[in-house]
């Protein structure tokens, strides 16, 4: 039985390291290659692959379009009425635009070194 823990345990840490990881490749390869575009929020989702509440966003590169998801801090039934329809800007590597990261709140632009619009509507 103690060996399941043990083993269990290093899944759990090798899995979140990895995470972690990935995590900080994506914001890196976001960052060398950065461009930005306007992203319009067109679904929400709950139980996505974070898990809790999510939304789809859609932006357009040279007549592409892609698509990203993203956590929010909202309930399902919210999220519709808050987010569907709205305008956001997107970061995204101009080398690859699949990644990507929607910029909600002023933490999201800091991480790429970017100004907060103080005008922006804030929910």
């Amino acid at each position: 039985m103690e060996k399941r823990k043990v083993f269990a345990w290093i899944l759990f840490i090798s899995l979140l390291v990895f995470a972690i990881v990935w995590y900080n490749v994506r914001i890196h390869q976001i960052t060398k290659h950065l461009a930005i575009a306007d992203a319009t929020i067109v679904d929400c989702n709950f139980g996505g692959k974070d898990g809790g509440t999510g939304v789809y966003y859609d932006f357009k590169v040279r007549d592409k379009k892609y698509t990203g998801w993203k956590k929010v801090n909202s309930s399902y039934f919210e999220c519709e009425d808050k987010y569907i329809g709205k305008t956001y800007k997107v970061a995204y590597d101009s080398t690859d635009p699949h990644i990507s990261e929607l910029l909600m709140n002023r933490k999201d632009y800091n991480r790429y070194g970017l100004i907060y619009p103080t005008d922006t509507i804030r929910f």
